[in-house]
C-alpha cells in the first residue's frame, strides 16, 4: 500500500475527486485560502482534497455542501469506476 494505507487502486479516484474540486474553486475564482476558510477548513486539509490526498469523509462531505451538490451528482460524471 501507499502513503497513508491508501489502496494503488484508489488513488486514481482521489485525484478525480481533488480535479473536480478545484475547478469548481477555481470557476468561482476563490483562493485555496479563501474556500478552505469559508469550508471552515485548515488550508492543509482542503489541500489534501484537491491533491488527491487521504482525508476524512466528512472533509468531503464539507466541501459538497459548501458546493451545493449532492453525492450522487457530484460523482455521476466520473470517470473512475467509483463502484471498485
Amino acid at each position: 500500500m501507499g502513503s497513508k494505507n491508501i489502496f494503488p487502486e484508489h488513488s486514481s479516484l482521489l485525484k478525480e475527486i481533488g480535479n473536480n474540486l478545484k475547478d469548481r474553486r477555481k470557476a468561482n475564482h476563490m483562493t485555496i485560502n479563501d474556500t478552505a476558510k469559508k469550508m471552515g477548513l485548515f488550508r492543509l486539509t482542503y489541500m489534501k482534497l484537491e491533491n488527491g490526498g487521504n482525508y476524512n469523509i466528512t472533509t468531503l462531505f464539507k466541501a459538497l455542501d459548501y458546493y451545493k451538490v449532492s453525492l450522487s451528482e457530484f460523482f455521476c460524471d466520473f470517470s473512475t469506476d467509483v463502484n471498485n
